[in-house]
């Protein structure tokens, strides 16, 4: 709930107080160009109707108001009135007090040890999670909660990792194509190519956009070893922050 809103800048900016003690700043341009009314939004759709380029760029805030659960705001030069609800300024709230440490995670995200995941891995059957939508939004859950997941069953077949994806989106290509077998080759380009073992690391950091889930499915492995490993970066860098908070 808004507790106070107090215009700042010359009308540049209004800073919002919220019940919790937090606050949060908005700009004026950015609250115009986002007004929620139908002139700026079809009511139909919620689509512009208007561009930047249709708002005055001395845009100010004259005037504002707490009433209710809404925040109405009256902008300059224009002589217009919006209403933007509590609870959408909170979901777009963009400059917050720096209330969290650098490198904080989201309260989705559940860091974790080997001592604490060994016996807690999370995964699913392929065939369950084909047939049963329950079976793979829990999957998903767990990947975006602990950042990987296991599925049990896939075809070994070349490609079967595919038949996964579709379960929930799209493969977006690379320059290695929609996907790739890992195999031993005699005169390797890559160490994943090799039948070294590799160290844990970060897949692709230099690609802009860097890949944002990876999904890898083992068709046959008859070496010695033949472990996979998984590290919570993030339990990493807590560790490392904890251990020297100066860096």
């Amino acid at each position: 709930m808004l507790t106070h809103a107090l215009i700042g800048d010359e009308g540049r900016t209004i800073d919002l107080g919220w019940q919790d003690g937090s606050r949060s700043r908005f700009h004026a341009m950015w609250l115009r160009d986002n007004a929620l009314d139908d002139k700026t939004r079809s009511a139909g759709n919620g689509q512009r109707l208007i561009t930047i380029l249709d708002i005055p760029a001395n845009t100010r805030i004259g005037a504002a108001s707490i009433k209710g659960g809404t925040l109405e705001v009256s902008f300059v030069p224009e002589q217009k009135t919006v209403s933007f609800p509590a609870a959408w300024l909170s979901a777009n709230a963009y400059d917050r007090d720096a209330g969290r440490q650098p490198g904080w995670t989201g309260e989705a995200t559940v860091r974790w040890t080997k001592a604490s995941m060994q016996n807690s891995v999370p995964r699913a059957g392929y065939v369950a999670a084909s047939r049963d939508r329950a079976v793979l939004g829990q999957w998903l859950s767990a990947v975006k909660t602990y950042g990987f997941a296991v599925m049990d069953d896939l075809p070994t077949e070349s490609g079967a990792l595919c038949k996964v994806s579709d379960l929930f989106g799209y493969i977006r290509e690379t320059n290695y194509g929609r996907w790739f077998e890992v195999r031993a080759e005699v005169n390797p380009n890559n160490l994943a190519y090799t039948n070294l073992g590799l160290q844990a690391h970060t897949d692709n950091p230099y690609r802009d956009p860097v890949p944002t889930l990876q999904i890898l499915s083992c068709i046959e492995n008859t070496v010695e070893g033949r472990e996979s490993s998984v590290v919570d970066g993030f339990a990493v860098a807590a560790a490392l922050q904890a251990e020297n908070p100066e860096g």
